[in-house]
């Protein structure tokens, strides 16, 4: 709950209006840079990698030319210090990465059930009456005063 003490006033009808318009502009330009921090880093990573050491590295990999980007040769280094020097958190980025995840698969695999058994999809529904005969007798032979 909100302490009263800490909550702004406003003096007018025009002020509340006027202090959510600021804070759209303000969401907007943070939505912006945002964006065009990913545009950067995307045009970075598709660029041809550069230097030596690096075009070395992913020649003897066995990689084409054209396959020499910034992000391969990221990936490739990641892939090395993780066999390298046994690093954990790399090999699970690299993992993470290429989409083998298995917490996030499971929780992906878990909201799809969930999704589809609100819809009703693939539920299947087994007939159980000889388990049941099997397990209690036959109910009309109960009935039967022998």
């Amino acid at each position: 709950m909100a302490n009263e003490g800490n909550l702004k006033k406003f003096g007018s009808e025009r002020e509340p209006r006027e202090a959510g318009r600021k804070g759209g502009k303000a969401s907007g330009e943070a939505r912006r840079k945002k964006r065009q921090m990913q545009q950067a880093a995307k045009l970075l990573l598709n660029m041809p990698v550069v230097g030596e050491n690096a075009v070395k590295n992913l020649e003897t990999l066995g990689f084409s030319e054209e396959d020499m980007t910034n992000q391969m040769a990221l990936l490739v280094r990641v892939f090395q210090k993780a066999l390298q020097t046994g690093d954990v958190r790399a090999a699970e980025f690299l993992r993470d990465t290429a989409g083998y995840n298995p917490e996030t698969n499971l929780k992906e695999r878990q909201f799809k059930y969930e999704k589809d058994k609100e819809k009703g999809i693939n539920q299947e529904i087994e007939d159980t009456s000889e388990t049941d005969e099997s397990i209690y007798g036959n109910p009309e032979e109960k009935d039967d005063p022998v």
